[in-house]
């Protein structure tokens, strides 16, 4: 009987991790598609633009997205912690769903005019409220089904699955590049992806929908220990740990952005084409999935304070070297891929499980939400804008500087954290 319970809470968790790792990666892919594809967005709503700057203003929109997701964050943490983590579980992704299949179907400047541009503004600052409560709350819900030795793994395969769905968008790049004219890619080829995506949400929002609400809030509810402003308590109670939760979610938000940034970085000022950029981009992705899914039961195991460390010690080494390879062959692109995808994969496979274990319960959505949001709309949001300003005037170690100053800033946090990897969420 006994195991018969066991492999009958296996499974269920089993299921649970699919639901929310393909959700992750859904609204990822959604997201990710308005960097990647800037070049062509900026020549439908902003083609009185010229070459050079013509991608700043969607830069500018794409950063915007990843600044009002402290907003997002804050509505959709405030209702996590007070009302169920399982309804954020589901509006997250109607609302991504909606907003990206309104920016495939919005018409451009030619038929809008000035509009266009307004409207598309509108459907970003949606994105960025849906994104700002899914990644948090996906990773509180699932963290909190889990079994404490399994925590680790659980949480970093739904950062895998928010990693694959930025390795999906550069993917449909790389094959609209191989497959379509430049022509129709500028005309109508860009919008398909940000269709797909937008349809294929509602298939998460199907499979998300019977999902029940987490033991660890039950169990909140019933002792009457949740707080009616868990953001004005996490804020007054424990204020160091916004800071050094933030600090930690930095790294992965740079790197992010970095990546994102290649097509562009490598197109348009390394002289690469459109086709080889978005296959050094997919390729990166690919490596820091891989490393990801190795690295993300190991931190159960070896500790997940211990794996940021290393992943943080090991591309602050990498990563001026790394721009030192990109450009002199096969060999040594291959090597600039690994000397960032491996130390960031690390990384990535240990920090949403750490920031899960910052906080208690009655405040642990809104304090994940929070670090995560805040890094993300800053260094996440930013990046790519000033890396354009930068690599504009001809600094183009410029993602180096970034990335090693990341590094910095989260080893110094990661000193003063406690390692709670092996408490139970209930004593945290």
């Amino acid at each position: 009987m006994t195991h018969k319970v066991r492999d009958s809470q296996l499974l269920s968790l089993f299921q649970l991790r699919i639901l929310a790792t393909v959700g992750g990666a859904l609204e990822f892919f959604d997201f990710t598609l308005f960097m990647l594809f800037s070049p062509w967005l900026a020549q439908a709503f902003f083609p009185e633009q010229s070459t050079l700057s013509g991608v700043m203003p969607v830069l500018l929109l794409f950063a915007a997205g990843h600044i009002v997701r402290p907003l997002g964050g804050f509505l959709f943490s405030h209702v996590g912690d007070c009302y169920g983590r399982k309804r954020v579980f589901l509006w997250t992704v109607v609302l991504m769903s909606f907003s990206t299949l309104g920016i495939g179907l919005l018409p451009g400047h030619a038929v809008l005019g000035e509009y266009a541009a307004v409207a598309l503004l509108v459907l970003r600052l949606l994105q960025g409220l849906s994104l700002g409560g899914e990644l948090p709350g996906s990773i509180v819900f699932a963290s909190e089904h889990s079994p404490g030795s399994l925590r680790g793994g659980t949480a970093g395969l739904i950062v895998f699955g928010v990693t694959s769905g930025n390795l999906l968008g550069s993917l449909c790049g790389l094959l609209l590049n191989v497959w379509l004219p430049e022509e129709d890619l500028a005309t109508w080829g860009w919008r398909l992806p940000f269709l797909l995506g937008g349809s294929l949400g509602f298939i998460g929002y199907k499979l998300r929908k019977n999902a029940t609400e987490t033991p660890v809030f039950e169990k909140a509810m019933q002792t009457k220990s949740l707080k009616k402003l868990p953001l004005l308590t996490v804020v007054h109670d424990v204020p160091w740990l916004l800071l050094k939760g933030s600090c930690i979610a930095m790294v992965p938000a740079i790197m992010i952005s970095v990546f994102l940034f290649m097509p562009r970085y490598l197109a348009h000022y390394m002289g690469r084409t459109d086709m080889a950029a978005f296959s050094v981009t997919t390729s990166a992705f690919f490596m820091v999935c891989l490393i990801i899914l190795g690295f993300s039961a190991l931190s159960d195991c070896l500790g997940r304070k211990n794996l940021l460390i290393a992943g943080c010690v090991l591309l602050l080494l990498l990563a001026f070297v790394a721009f030192d390879f990109y450009d002199r062959g096969f060999i040594s692109t291959f090597c600039f891929l690994a000397f960032l995808a491996i130390p960031t994969g690390i990384i990535m496979s240990s920090y949403e499980g750490a920031l899960v274990e910052l906080f208690a319960t009655p405040v642990r959505n809104t304090g994940v939400a929070f670090c995560h949001n805040t890094a993300f709309a800053i260094f996440g949001g930013m990046t790519p804008v000033l890396l354009e300003q930068w690599c504009q005037s001809g600094y183009l170690w410029a993602p180096a500087v970034f990335i090693s100053g990341g590094c910095l800033l989260m080893l110094a946090a990661l000193l003063y954290v406690r390692d709670n990897t092996r408490c139970t969420l209930d004593q945290i």
